[in-house]
């Protein structure tokens, strides 16, 4: 996928447009099909990279328990050993 292309053509559009763009994207993510499809490739232990959204950046972590729709994570970023629920989503290929 071009993100440049993408990014340059959401830059014009509206507010409107973008929450649309969002909204569509939120429920591609939620589709169970592609939650199930994830976690299909997960077991409890597996070391693993995650996207944290705030951070803009990928975090190495292991899994720790497997939700119905987040899976509980240890971050090896942080001193403290943070523990947090993230949503299944697929690493790029």
């Amino acid at each position: 996928m071009d993100y440049t292309a993408l990014l340059a053509e959401l830059n014009k559009a509206s507010t409107f447009d973008l929450f649309r763009v969002y909204a569509a994207i939120d429920k591609e993510l939620d589709q169970p099909a592609r939650i199930a499809a994830i976690k299909a490739t997960l077991h409890i232990g597996i070391k693993l990279s995650y996207f944290h959204l705030a951070d803009n950046r990928l975090i190495n972590a292991t899994l720790l328990e497997m939700r119905r729709k987040t899976a509980v994570v240890l971050d090896h970023e942080q001193n403290d050993g943070m523990l947090s629920s993230e949503d299944y989503i697929e690493a790029p290929k």
